[in-house]
């Protein structure tokens, strides 16, 4: 069971290894890149119904509080709490939803990004 407060928002995730070939790329030729400033989305938004079935799970939106609460009695250092929660808030409500379709990510890698539920499948 994964249980967070996201409600049906989405959040347009992106692969960290792709996000590490972006700025790779970047770094190799900066001239090309000089004063720009890329927007570096996931092309598919996923929500937690579709992070839980990937991974063989059932997703049960939570309350925002209880989230708070349970982030504040883990390991979390104490600047966290407000950043996770801040988080969830904000897919949620859906400002981290992304643009969709093809983007400066796909420019940059010189190919399509893998897909975020292809790299939550592999992390079972």
């Amino acid at each position: 069971m994964i249980g967070a407060p996201l409600g049906d928002g989405k959040l347009a995730a992106v692969a960290r290894a792709d996000l590490a070939e972006a700025a790779v790329n970047v770094a190799l030729a900066p001239a090309g890149h000089a004063g720009r400033t890329y927007e570096l989305v996931g092309e598919q938004a996923l929500g937690g119904a579709e992070v839980a079935e990937a991974l063989g799970a059932e997703y049960r939106p939570g309350r925002l509080a209880a989230a708070r609460t349970a982030v504040a009695a883990s390991d979390a250092l104490d600047f966290q709490v407000p950043m996770v929660v801040g988080t969830y808030s904000a897919i949620a409500r859906g400002f981290l939803a992304g643009p969709g379709g093809p983007g400066d990510l796909a420019a940059l890698l010189g190919r399509e990004p893998r897909p975020a539920l292809e790299v939550i499948a592999e992390g079972r």
